[in-house]
């Protein structure tokens, strides 16, 4: 379909010092093993829950706890989920061009808002702005 009319959030792709900085974290915590299937996967949040849940599975820990630290993961996947749909949803360029508008008013007369100088023509004006 087509996305006129529609803004779309910039890709949040991590650059080349970012993706080694998370190499040389992920390999001190987890090893080399692991910290490459986490680089070379398609989906790096669930990688890293897959690998905590295997962890987990390794370890000899107390039933309940074991259970607590897995609801947390359980959790965290959820979050993961939610944010995801929040970064994924198109935000309307009428919107965009509003808060853009709004922005600027603000800004135009915030000098005189701070000099204390009632400026009563800039409320109707933000106003105007908000509404349209």
């Amino acid at each position: 379909h087509d996305d006129v009319g529609v803004g779309r959030p910039r890709d949040a792709t991590p650059d080349a010092a970012a993706d080694d900085d998370l190499r040389a974290e992920l390999t001190s915590l987890l090893g080399r093993a692991d910290a490459d299937v986490i680089m070379r996967s398609v989906h790096r949040p669930h990688a890293i829950t897959k690998t905590m849940t295997t962890v987990l599975g390794d370890t000899t820990l107390d039933p309940a706890l074991q259970a607590k630290v897995d609801q947390g993961i359980s959790d965290l996947i959820d979050y993961v989920g939610l944010c995801e749909r929040i970064a994924k949803t198109p935000i309307p360029v009428q919107l965009t061009q509003l808060t853009a508008k709004a922005l600027c008013t603000w800004l135009l007369f915030l000098p005189s808002a701070l000099l204390g100088l009632g400026l009563g023509f800039s409320h109707v004006l933000l106003g105007s702005t908000l509404v349209g």
